[in-house]
């Protein structure tokens, strides 16, 4: 089907109109490859055609410009976020100078770079374009209304990325608002935004908050759906991490399980989502005792990891910190330390330094050379961590009292 529509594309004439007109469906054909996860075969197919066009003529601008859009989809669905990246940037300098600043598909530009970054782990630069396509949705807010949601929630869980909790509910609230007066039939979306705003809650330590906020997201999500649904994932998710701070690990185990049942039915086995998931099955297997299976789910999540993500992807270094501290309970302190100097690797070459992510990797360091017994080695990492969260954390943060409570034990 997709090369009879080539072959059709292709005998179409050669003047603006139908140049214009074959850019689309060569556009529509490159989507197709995308829904058939077949990435790579679109990249190619879009690059090629791409190479064909006329960037001179602003009359086949926007339309190239869908060209380049499809793109950027395809690089970022295929795990080439730099690409995906400059593809983005691309496509908003073309379009920049001969539309309105106040144009819808501008507004999408910004969403598509923001998401790049923020596929990087620039969530700083996310957050920024975030903003500026909000300033230009708000000027549009009867036929954008859904977009405008979306992009609330996309800058509530960024501005949580970012440690800034307060900035995070204010616009996961926005969102809630706004849903309820204009989209009240979408029970759906309105338990999507309630789950957001429970994770803002369990970032804050307010684990009775989260757990009564997902009380309200399980009625919405009963009148629509089965439970089996793959939008009870994000649900049976923050139910699992809130019942593992109640140290309750069986029924967050129970959570977790119900997850996996629906990522086995509904999901690719190299979908994304199952990395987080693996980790969490990991984190409760181990809290559990049952180490056999954490380290079998840690390893199937870094494997996935290392196939979906570059080698320097924070989500990796991420990984590697989990493996540190597993085998650091099961005191594997050789194989503990190797993950957390991978890790710190990654985070410090980084360019998009989280201060956080560094000091708790610091602080895992530390904790690793005291078990070996070398002191020197294990303050300086500790000072090194200090240092880090001094950067991001307050002074009366718990992460701080407890460095400095493992400082004070070195010389005891």
């Amino acid at each position: 089907m997709l090369q009879s529509g080539v072959e059709g594309c292709e005998s179409l004439p050669d003047n603006t109109m139908y140049t214009n007109l074959k850019m689309d469906i060569h556009s529509c054909i490159a989507h197709c490859y995308t829904l058939q996860r077949k990435y790579q075969e679109a990249i190619k197919y879009l690059v090629d055609i791409i190479s064909t066009t006329d960037e001179d003529n602003p009359e086949e601008l926007i339309a190239i410009s869908a060209l380049y859009i499809e793109l950027g989809r395809a690089y970022k669905n295929a795990g080439q976020y730099i690409d995906a990246l400059n593809t983005d940037i691309k496509t908003l300098n073309l379009i920049k100078d001969i539309l309105s600043p106040n144009d819808s598909r501008i507004a999408t530009v910004y969403n598509n770079i923001a998401t790049s970054y923020l596929d990087l782990g620039d969530f700083q630069n996310g957050l920024k374009f975030l903003l500026k396509s909000l300033q230009i949705l708000n000027t549009q807010i009867d036929s954008a209304t859904c977009t405008i949601i979306t992009t609330l929630c996309n800058i509530g869980a960024t501005y949580r990325k970012l440690h800034k909790y307060e900035d995070s509910m204010k616009y996961l609230k926005k969102a809630h608002e706004l849903c309820v007066d204009k989209l009240s039939y979408d029970g759906l979306r309105i338990a999507n935004i309630l789950s957001e705003i429970s994770n803002t809650y369990y970032c804050q330590n307010k684990y009775h908050d989260a757990l009564k906020n997902e009380t309200k997201v399980l009625k919405f999500r009963k009148k629509i759906l089965k439970e089996g649904s793959i939008e009870f994932i994000p649900f049976f998710s923050i139910l699992s991490n809130i019942y593992s701070e109640f140290d309750d690990y069986e029924k967050a185990l129970t959570y977790l399980k119900k997850q996996l049942r629906i990522h086995q039915d509904k999901l690719p086995v190299d979908d994304p989502t199952n990395i987080s998931l693996y980790t969490n099955l990991s984190c409760t297997y181990s809290d559990l005792g049952d180490y056999d299976n954490a380290e079998e789910y840690l390893k199937k999540a870094i494997l996935l990891g290392e196939k979906i993500y570059s080698s320097n992807h924070y989500e990796v270094a991420f990984l590697y910190s989990n493996a540190s501290d597993l085998y650091k309970s099961m005191g594997n302190w050789g194989i503990a330390l190797n993950y957390a100097k991978k890790a710190l690797n990654i985070q410090e070459n980084s360019c998009f330094k989280d201060a956080k992510s560094i000091g708790i990797t610091y602080f895992n360091l530390g904790e690793i050379y005291e078990c070996l017994g070398d002191k020197r080695k294990s303050l300086e990492y500790y000072n090194k961590s200090l240092i880090s969260f001094s950067l991001c954390l307050s002074e009366n943060d718990s992460h701080i009292e407890v460095v400095n409570k493992k400082i004070q034990n070195l010389f005891m």
